[in-house]
């Protein structure tokens, strides 16, 4: 089995060829993962875990593989006036925020609509 690393990178172009006058294949982006298959002086040759395409990146410093401890379930966030260790207490959902905020500018919208069919 061969090691697994992660892209730390926000974009990585995959090459066809160990020069950076070839053509890209594809791009990867921050979180995929890939094993090396070949090294070489500035080069490598890898495959990407997740589609299988193959090619050459520039040589340069990835994470080791770590296997996600956590799976996201559910789009909201818990805003904190504090980092972990200080004051824990909740300022609001951000969720809730942004509902309350959506629901106040229609009910202001339709209130405006209501005033101007009225005269």
């Amino acid at each position: 089995m061969s090691k697994f690393y992660t892209s730390n990178f926000p974009i990585i172009n995959l090459h066809k060829k160990a020069s950076s006058r070839s053509e890209i294949v594809t791009q990867m982006i921050f979180g995929d993962t890939f094993s090396i298959i070949k090294k070489m002086k500035k080069w490598l040759r890898i495959k990407i875990k997740e589609d299988g395409y193959k090619g050459y990146i520039l040589k340069r410093k990835f994470h080791s593989f770590v296997k996600p401890s956590h799976k996201i379930s559910v789009l909201k966030a818990k805003v904190y006036k504090f980092p972990t260790g200080y004051k824990k207490k909740q300022l609001f959902h951000l969720v809730q925020k942004l509902k309350s905020q959506i629901l106040k500018q229609n009910f202001s919208s339709s209130l405006k609509v209501g005033l101007k069919e009225k005269m």
